[in-house]
């Protein structure tokens, strides 16, 4: 029986089609409570197609919660690939202060301090 998570990826799956704006902020809202890398992952995964779709908006939200969930930035595939395409597709949508955080945090592997 699938849990909870995996029943809101196949809702937020069938809803990239639909109903793009809700399943960009149902991923978010994901992000920040995602406590399992591949977790973090699948979710992050699900949205690499779109990134180019991102509004400046849905952008600085997908950045800042991936920015303020260390499940998110350390979990290997994200920081490695996944992320890094992010900043590659949507870095200029982002504030300053947001794209230098994220790429610290996934090249050093460790949170990001002023």
């Amino acid at each position: 029986m699938p849990n909870q998570t995996e029943i809101e990826g196949l809702i937020i799956n069938a809803l990239l089609r639909r109903s793009f704006e809700l399943a960009v902020s149902l991923s978010v809202k994901q992000m920040l409570r995602a406590k399992d890398y591949r977790v973090a992952e699948d979710i992050t995964r699900r949205l690499m197609p779109f990134f180019q779709k991102l509004t400046r908006e849905q952008a600085s939200a997908f950045a800042e919660a991936a920015v303020n969930n260390a499940t998110v930035w350390d979990a290997a595939e994200c920081a490695k690939h996944i992320l890094p395409k992010f900043l590659e597709r949507c870095g200029d949508k982002l504030s300053e202060i947001t794209a230098k955080s994220l790429r610290f945090q996934i090249t050093e592997r460790s949170r990001y301090k002023e």
